[in-house]
């Protein structure tokens, strides 16, 4: 019984709830016009922090995870469409990811224990493909994990939640704790500044670990380190897929960001060429 937007009313008809988390909500919404599913994320406006917050030049002062859905277009994104507002909160239209489909954390937990290898190659490069593309317009996606994977029968995959993405500018550097362990990169958890595609790199290689093996790599809790948090060291479980992956991966999870491998290294690796 949500009083919503007027003109968001004239134009969608809200369905059925598709989740919720901090931000909000996300719902099923119909498109009066043609009867099209989309998906609306209501997002509260007081858990959105002021400095993620940005000035659009057609639509004002939206949340930084709008503008950037607003300004990118790719096929393994999910596609921005329209927004909308109201005191409480802001309404973010998408696409709706083909149906069925569901979530990568969701697939793997109902019908795969793991992926075989030109699957997981399959999937990899999709998403390769779309940080690839969102690198050269500078933006890092900083939560890159398996619910933020959208999958349909297919295999294919739309890349969503750009709540932690930014766009570097000017060499600019950060420090802020953001993602989801234990996907985020060793220098985010020790409040080390960055401001490169690095900390992608080291998701992409938790995610290709989950891809492989169906489980998050294993954390070695006797592992002797210098730093203040003694954190982690990642090892690569089990020894049922070929070295080629699992030297990808070991490179991808290297704690310094030095010695991780760039997208071009990514792309040219004898795994991904196969």
């Amino acid at each position: 019984n949500y009083s919503y937007n007027p003109e968001f009313s004239k134009k969608y008809r809200v369905k059925e709830e598709m989740g919720r988390g901090g931000f909000g909500l996300v719902f099923v919404a119909e498109r009066i016009s043609d009867g099209v599913e989309v998906a609306v994320k209501f997002i509260i406006k007081d858990k959105v922090p002021v400095s993620a917050w940005v000035k659009d030049p057609e639509l004002g002062i939206v949340p930084r995870e709008c503008y950037l859905l607003k300004h990118v277009n790719h096929p393994c994104i999910i596609k921005y469409l329209d927004c909308y507002s109201d005191r409480k909160y802001f309404y973010l239209v998408m696409e709706l990811h083909v149906r069925p489909s569901m979530d990568l954390f969701e697939c793997i937990e109902s019908y795969f224990e793991c992926f075989d290898e030109p699957q997981a190659r399959y999937i990899f490069v999709q998403l390769l493909t779309a940080i690839k593309y969102l690198n050269s317009l500078s933006i890092i996606h900083r939560d890159i994990k398996d619910e933020n994977i959208l999958i349909d029968k297919d295999l294919n995959i739309k890349l969503i939640d750009f709540g932690a993405a930014i766009q570097i500018k000017g060499g600019r550097v950060y420090d802020k704790f953001v993602g989801t362990i234990p996907y985020i990169a060793p220098e985010i958890i020790t409040g080390q500044e960055y401001g490169s595609l690095s900390q992608d790199i080291y998701s992409l290689g938790v995610l290709l670990h989950l891809l492989i093996y169906g489980d998050l790599p294993a954390i070695n809790l006797n592992n002797e380190d210098d730093s203040p948090l003694h954190l982690p060291k990642y090892t690569i479980k089990g020894n049922y897929c070929s070295e080629e992956v699992r030297q990808l991966i070991r490179w991808m999870l290297q704690k310094s960001p030095s010695e991780r491998p760039t997208l071009k290294d990514i792309f040219n690796h004898s795994w991904i060429k196969e």
